[in-house]
C-alpha cells in the first residue's frame, strides 16, 4: 500500500467524523448502561460489521506515529465479513484469494472476536503455515504482545476492547495459554495449529480458518479432514503457481464460494502505487505475479524446469501388463516422498504418489513393498484418510520391478554403520534393490535428465500426490547469484532448496536420471527370435 495514501486518510475530515461517532457511541455506552445495553441486543451481538466499526483496531509497523489505528471496514471488507457470516449459519465453505497488503488478516480476526465474544460455546480453529505466524511463544504473557501472528492480533484486539466488554472472570494465566484463547464465562474457545494434516482428526469446531492455505504443505489433507470438524472451512490464500489450487479455486467459484480480492479494491493502491511496484520488482517477474495479481499460471521464464509446462495431466490407471518402478528421496528430519511409475514407450506415467515428515524408514516399508506384513493396528499408524487411500492401492499393484535412488541412500551413517539401501534390502527380504545412477548426481545431470523426460510424463489427475510432484517441479526456481559473484557453474545450476517442493523433486530426479535403464531395457526386450534364430520385432 502507499503509505501517502493512509497518512492522508488519518488526517481526513471522513476519517474524523466516522471516529467522533465512535467516541460518542463508546461514551454514551460507558455512562449510559441502558444505552450500552441497546447497543449491545440491537446492533453489537447481531451485526459483526457494526461491531468492528465500533470497536475495531489495528497497528502497522509501517505507520509507527499511529501505534493503535482505529478500524473502519471499506465496501469490500465489509461484503468479506458478511460472507463469512453467511456461510457459517448455512453450513457453506468459502474460499478467499487475494494479493498481499488487503488487511484480510486483521479483518478475519475481527470476525473471530466478536464471535467468541457473543456465541456461547462457539469454536475456532486458527491454521497456518509455520508456528510462528499462528502464535509466538511468549506473546501469551506479554504486556505488548507482538501482532505479526494471528494470536497476537487476537490478543491485541481484546485488549483494546471497553472494560465492560470484556469478561470479569478472563485470566490470561487460565484464559490466555499458547494457541488457545478461552472465554471463561460462555465456554467459546479459540484454538491454533500448524501445518498439520493430522491436526483436526477427532476435533469439532464452529468454523476452520486456514490462512496463508495454498503455502501450506498439507492443504489438500487438512481441507478434506476438516469436512469432518466442522461445517464451515475457509481457506485465504494469495495465489500460488499450482495446478491443484487452480483447479480448486475453479471449483469453488463454480459453486459460488469465492471471494477474488484485486489490488484495486484497496483505497490505499493506486495506479501511481502499482507503477512504483512495477518498477522496485523490474528484476523479480515471479515478486510481480505473486504479490500484485492474481495469478496461478505457471511461468517457464521463472522455473528450473521451464520443460514442466509440456506435461500432460490426465486421467491414467494402473497397467497390470506394464512393469511397475518406484523412486524415493528420503528425509530424516525432511519430508519422505515417493512415486510411482509406469513407462509405455515413448511415455512416463506419474500414477501415484507418496509424501510424509518425521517418520522412521520402516513407516514407509508398507508402501514400498506390497508383501511387507501390514501390522494390525496400520489404521492407527496409519490415521490420514488420504495415507490408507494411497496405501491400499498401491499394496493392489504387483512388486514394483525396480526402485530408484541417490549416492546418499548408499553411504553408511552411524552409529549403526548401514545405509538406507541396506536396510530396505534387509526389511524386504530382497525384494527392493535400491538402484543409483552415479553420474546423475550433479545439479546439472539431473536438471538435464528431468527436462529429457518432462515433456513425456504423464501425471494422474485422480492422485493429489501426483498433482503435487508436478506442483513441486513447477515452484522449482534458479538460486539467485549477485551478477558480481564468483559463483562456480554448478552453484548457477542449483535450485532453490525450499522445503516444501524439494522432496518431490528430488524423487522426480532420482527417477529420471535412471530413466534410460527403463528405456535400453524395454528396448532389449521389443526385440525377439523365430525358432530358427532369425531376428523379429
Amino acid at each position: 500500500m502507499r503509505i501517502e495514501l493512509v497518512e492522508k486518510y488519518l488526517n481526513s475530515k471522513e476519517f474524523f467524523q466516522k471516529l467522533s461517532l465512535r467516541l460518542e457511541t463508546i461514551q454514551r455506552a460507558d455512562e449510559d448502561p441502558i444505552a450500552r445495553q441497546n447497543y449491545l441486543l440491537n446492533k453489537w451481538v447481531v451485526d459483526p460489521v457494526d461491531f468492528i466499526n465500533t470497536f475495531g483496531v489495528i497497528t502497522d509497523p509501517r505507520l509507527p506515529n499511529y501505534p493503535v489505528i482505529p478500524l473502519f471496514l471499506f465496501d469490500y471488507q465489509e461484503d468479506v465479513i458478511y460472507r463469512l457470516l453467511d456461510a457459517e449459519l448455512n453450513g457453506r465453505d468459502l474460499l478467499i484469494e487475494k494479493v498481499r497488503d488487503m488487511g484480510l488478516s486483521w479483518i478475519v480476526i475481527w470476525y473471530v472476536l466478536w464471535r467468541w465474544l457473543f456465541t456461547p460455546s462457539w469454536s475456532a480453529l486458527l491454521m497456518s503455515r509455520k508456528l510462528d505466524e499462528v502464535d509466538k511463544a511468549s506473546s501469551a504473557k506479554s504486556k505488548k504482545p507482538p501482532t505479526n501472528s494471528l494470536f497476537g492480533k487476537l490478543r491485541f484486539a481484546y485488549r483494546h476492547l471497553p472494560p465492560w466488554l470484556k469478561s470479569p472472570n478472563f485470566r490470561p494465566r487460565f484464559h490466555d495459554t499458547f494457541a488457545k484463547f478461552t472465554h471463561p464465562d460462555i465456554g467459546s474457545v479459540v484454538e491454533g495449529e500448524t501445518d498439520n494434516p493430522d491436526a483436526i482428526l477427532g476435533r469439532r469446531y464452529g468454523m476452520v480458518i486456514m490462512d496463508e492455505m495454498f503455502a501450506m504443505t498439507y492443504w489438500e489433507e487438512i481441507w478434506r479432514n476438516a469436512a469432518d470438524a466442522t461445517r464451515t472451512r475457509v481457506g485465504i490464500s494469495t495465489t500460488v503457481d499450482s495446478i491443484q489450487a487452480k483447479e480448486f479455486r475453479d471449483f469453488m467459484e463454480s459453486k459460488g464460494q469465492l471471494i477474488s480480492l484485486d489490488w484495486r479494491l484497496n483505497p490505499f493502491k493506486d495506479e501511481i502505487w502499482y507503477q512504483k511496484e512495477l518498477e522496485r520488482r523490474a528484476n523479480d517477474p515471479l515478486g510481480i505475479q505473486k504479490n500484485i495479481g492474481l495469478s496461478y499460471n505457471i511461468d517457464p521464464r521463472l522455473a528450473y524446469y521451464p520443460e514442466v509446462v509440456k506435461a500432460k495431466v490426465l486421467d491414467i490407471d494402473y497397467d497390470p501388463n506394464l512393469d511397475l518402478y518406484v523412486s524415493i528421496d528420503i528425509g530424516a528430519q525432511d519430508y519422505t516422498a515417493i512415486l510411482w511409475w509406469q513407462f509405455k514407450n515413448p511415455y512416463f506415467f506419474v500414477l501415484e504418489g507418496f509424501q510424509a515428515k518425521n517418520r522412521d524408514l520402516k513407516f514407509y516399508m508398507p508402501f514400498l513393498d506390497p508383501k511387507y506384513p501390514l501390522p494390525e493396528n496400520w489404521k492407527e499408524i496409519y490415521p490420514l484418510e488420504s495415507w490408507q487411500s494411497v496405501l491400499n492401492l498401491v499394496r493392489s499393484w504387483k512388486q514394483p520391478k525396480r526402485y530408484f535412488g541417490e549416492i546418499a541412500h548408499f553411504q553408511r551413517v552411524m552409529p549403526t554403520n548401514t545405509s538406507v539401501a541396506m536396510e530396505l534390502y534387509k526389511w524386504s527380504e530382497g525384494r527392493i534393490k535400491l538402484e543409483k545412477n552415479n553420474k546423475g548426481n550433479t545439479h546439472e545431470a539431473r536438471r538435464r535428465a528431468v527436462a529429457e523426460i518432462l515433456p513425456k510424463t504423464i501425471f494422474n489427475r485422480k492422485s493429489m500426490f501426483a498433482k503435487k510432484c508436478l506442483d513441486a517441479l513447477a515452484n522449482t526456481k534458479f538460486k539467485k547469484i549477485r551478477e558480481s559473484s564468483t559463483a562456480s557453474k554448478e552453484a548457477l545450476n542449483k535450485p532453490v532448496h525450499d522445503p516444501r517442493t524439494a522432496d518431490f523433486r528430488a524423487a522426480f530426479e532420482n527417477f529420471a536420471v535412471n530413466a534410460h535403464k527403463i528405456i535400453r531395457a524395454e528396448r532389449r526386450k521389443a526385440w525377439n527370435y523365430d525358432s530358427i534364430g532369425s531376428l523379429i520385432r
